[in-house]
């Protein structure tokens, strides 16, 4: 979802994505603080902060170390945040017929 919203979303947004590499970890990143809400993370041993602010932590490196303005991350995060949302509301299921593949498959099977 992330790596094809940012593809198509892009373009159609008018955005030159150089590297869509570092966008789809800020995507990666969001992901990962919103499971880990809560949970406190050592930033390069120098502080600790909460997990759900780390996108914003990198997003604000971007910002200060790179020198532009971190468009592409803050779309990352967006993008991040509409999947959470889609996958929390339930709106993104995987197909009836994959369930039942995966549920009859031989490889599914505990050991």
């Amino acid at each position: 979802f992330g790596m094809m919203s940012m593809v198509f979303g892009y373009p159609i947004l008018k955005l030159n994505a150089r590297f869509l590499g570092h966008n789809l970890s800020t995507f990666l990143v969001y992901m990962w603080s919103r499971y880990h809400e809560g949970m406190q993370v050592k930033m390069f041993e120098v502080h600790t902060t909460r997990a759900e602010l780390l996108p914003w932590y990198f997003l604000l490196q971007t910002f200060l170390l790179e020198g532009e303005p971190p468009l592409l991350d803050f779309l990352g995060i967006v993008f991040g945040h509409i999947y959470h949302h889609f996958n929390t509301v339930g709106v993104l299921r995987a197909p009836e017929s994959v369930v039942r593949w995966y549920k009859e498959s031989e490889s599914a099977k505990p050991i």
